[in-house]
C-alpha cells in the first residue's frame, strides 16, 4: 500500500480514471484493475532541471512540472512552485479538517472520527491514551 501511495504511474491512473483521492485509492482491487494497469506503463518520469535547481538553491523548496502529451500529440503543462501545505502555499485549518474527515470517516466512522479529532486537538490535556486506542480500533 505504501508503494501505491508513492507510485506516480498508479496515482496518475487513478486521477485520470476519476477515482476520488482518499482511502479508495488503497482498495486492493484497484491494484490489479486492468484499466489502472494499462495506464501505468504510459506514464514517463523525467527529472526537471529547473525544479532541481530550485530545490538545491532555494532552501530545498520543492517545485514540480507536469507535461501531459495525448495520443493525438496535444500537450498540456502545469508548473507548481511549492506543494500544498508548505510555508509558501499553506492550507487552512478548515482544509486540514476536511482532509482528515475524508480519510478518517471511511475507516473509523463519523462519530469516532469527530471524537478522535477532539481528542487530538486537546492532546496536551489528556490524562490517559486508552481513549485513543478505543477510537482508532476498527
Amino acid at each position: 500500500m505504501v508503494d501505491a501511495q508513492f507510485s506516480l504511474p498508479y496515482c496518475v491512473a487513478l486521477v485520470l480514471l476519476g477515482v476520488e483521492t482518499g482511502p479508495a485509492w488503497l482498495n486492493r482491487e484497484l491494484f490489479k484493475d486492468k484499466e489502472v494497469l494499462s495506464i501505468g506503463p504510459r506514464v514517463k518520469i523525467h527529472p526537471d532541471v529547473k525544479s532541481d535547481e530550485i530545490f538545491h538553491n532555494e532552501k530545498r523548496r520543492i517545485s514540480s512540472r507536469v507535461v501531459i502529451t495525448t495520443d493525438s500529440g496535444d500537450s498540456f503543462e502545469e508548473t507548481v512552485a511549492a506543494p500544498r501545505g508548505s510555508p509558501t502555499y499553506p492550507i487552512s485549518e478548515n482544509e486540514i479538517t476536511e482532509k482528515y474527515l475524508k480519510m478518517a470517516v471511511p475507516v473509523v466512522g463519523l462519530e469516532n472520527a469527530l471524537e478522535l479529532k477532539k481528542f487530538i486537538l486537546e492532546i496536551d490535556a489528556q490524562q490517559c491514551v486508552s481513549t485513543l486506542s478505543r477510537l482508532i480500533s476498527v
